[in-house]
């Protein structure tokens, strides 16, 4: 299936928004049996795929899975009632233009959000790296590199302890970077919390101590992950599945999802205003449609009076001739 490309313009959301509703049909969300749970997976989709996986394999989310590419389209689906959950992994700093306040408006409705690597990074996500997802991300640390495996490996320690990152220890996993902020002139960790909302710290990197694996709530929820920014390709210092194997991962990753989800406000709101806005709409519809058939009926009943107008007249204007020519009329020897 070839894979839509739309063009970075001031059009290209409401473009999106029309091919959505063509793709999904007029009022397809009121029909979706679940919730929608979003993958925004930029240029990784098959890591975008192996996430889904391990949500469908948890087995705790009833939740419709769809993966994302496309900026445009992603940005656009965060706006939809279904949208439950979003998860954001960025492999790299690239600017995401204007994805971060389509986020901070998510967030602002009480939406759940995961991100993961850049998702932290200010170069990649603006100012939602400090509402959002609280990494305050202003560069990168790497990880350790092993010559003789070739693989970086990234060393975690456990600060608190909840129901994401219960029965989980201190580890380490092969994994090439984390987001963090920093002060450049030393060229080390520079602590930042959010001013407002409740924040934890669940696991430090060890070297920095940088927070790892971060737990928001403010009007929305988040977890963020400040690692495992991986790639789609094996031979990559960052290929997703030297981490997405381990139990750490999994079960760190997949206990995040799965508190956005039943912590989240968003859901329930957002589709009793949609279903309160189309019951207005069909409402309105009812009574364009009465209105539409009443002028019919009385389009009808005037063309039918019209009818029996010219009928009169005609007849009117027969019986008139008649009258003169054959009424009227001069009789034979008589002047007219």
């Amino acid at each position: 299936m070839a894979r839509l490309r739309l063009p970075a313009s001031p059009w290209s959301i409401p473009t999106c928004a029309f091919l959505l509703v063509l793709a999904l049909g007029p009022c397809s969300w009121a029909a979706q049996p679940k919730p929608l749970l979003v993958i925004y997976c930029p240029s990784t989709p098959n890591y975008g795929q192996e996430l889904a996986r391990l949500i469908r394999q948890d087995g705790r989310m009833e939740a419709e899975i769809q993966t994302v590419e496309s900026l445009d389209i992603f940005k656009t689906m965060l706006y939809l009632p279904n949208v439950k959950v979003a998860i954001v992994t960025l492999p790299i700093s690239n600017k995401q233009s204007g994805l971060d306040s389509a986020l901070e408006w998510f967030f602002s409705q009480g939406g759940g959000l995961v991100g993961i690597g850049f998702a932290g990074s200010e170069s990649a996500t603006g100012n939602a790296s400090q509402t959002v997802f609280p990494i305050f991300g202003t560069g990168y640390r790497p990880g350790t590199l092993d010559p003789k495996t070739r693989k970086f490996n990234m060393s975690h320690a456990k600060e608190e302890d909840d129901e994401i990152s219960n029965g989980i220890q201190d580890f380490t996993v092969p994994d090439h970077k984390l987001v963090l902020s920093f002060n450049p002139a030393n060229n080390t960790y520079a602590p930042k919390s959010p001013a407002v909302g409740e924040y934890k710290v669940l696991f430090r990197e060890k070297g920095s101590g940088a927070p790892s694996i971060v737990k928001y709530r403010n009007k929305g929820v988040s977890v963020t992950f400040a690692s495992f920014g991986a790639d789609d390709f094996p031979t990559g210092y960052n290929y997703f599945r030297r981490f997405t194997n381990t139990t750490e991962f999994r079960t760190l990753f997949t206990n995040a999802v799965s508190w956005v989800w039943n912590a989240e406000s968003k859901y329930d709101a957002s589709m009793a205003k949609a279903a309160e806005y189309y019951g207005e709409s069909r409402r309105d519809l009812d009574r364009v449609k009465e209105e539409a058939q009443r002028i019919q009926r009385r389009s009808k009943d005037a063309k039918l009076f019209r009818t029996i107008i010219t009928l009169v007249v005609a007849g009117a204007a027969c019986i008139a001739v008649y009258y003169v020519t054959f009424v009227k009329a001069p009789k034979p020897g008589q002047t007219a």
